[in-house]
């Protein structure tokens, strides 16, 4: 009985290493979703907007303008919300809308409508475009489906 002695000294290290660990690995989420996320998504994103009007040809749009805005709501909401309805709500939402637009003016008015948004979630600030979106919420194989399937029959690309 005497050979039993407690491990306060390793438990007590232990405790300090694990500790250590989660401030570090919290500071940088933080880091990384307050300072380096909002640069990478700023990049591109005004630009894009500012110059997708100018890429829209308003006499190639083949469907009413409220289908535009419905589509970019929807994928808002299946992207902002609770991951498991989202993956394969997405995939099969952005099959949908590539199959049904006929011109790259439709999708690009469903980028224009899409806009800039930011998360609603209180664990998250993310804030960018439609593509910015995308690239948060798919895995990187879906890019060149959606690319190859959707986007390059209309010469642009994710």
């Amino acid at each position: 009985m005497s050979n039993l002695k407690p491990q306060t000294k390793t438990s007590s290290t232990t405790i300090k290493w694990v500790v250590g660990a989660v401030v570090l690995l919290g500071g940088s989420w933080i880091v990384y979703r307050k300072i380096i996320l909002p640069y990478i998504q700023g990049k591109g994103t005004r630009n894009e907007l500012k110059d997708i009007d100018d890429l829209i040809k308003k006499d190639k749009l083949t469907l009413p303008l409220v289908q535009y805005s419905q589509w970019a709501n929807q994928l808002f909401v299946v992207m902002d919300g609770p991951t498991y309805i989202g993956l394969e709500k997405l995939q099969n939402d952005l099959y949908t809308i590539g199959t049904t637009c006929k011109t790259q003016s439709d999708w690009l008015q469903v980028k224009k409508e899409f806009g800039k948004r930011k998360s609603t979630s209180w664990f998250s600030d993310f804030e960018g475009g439609l593509t910015e979106w995308l690239r948060d919420e798919l895995p990187e194989a879906m890019f060149s489906i959606i690319n190859q399937k959707f986007l390059a029959k209309f010469g642009i690309g994710l």
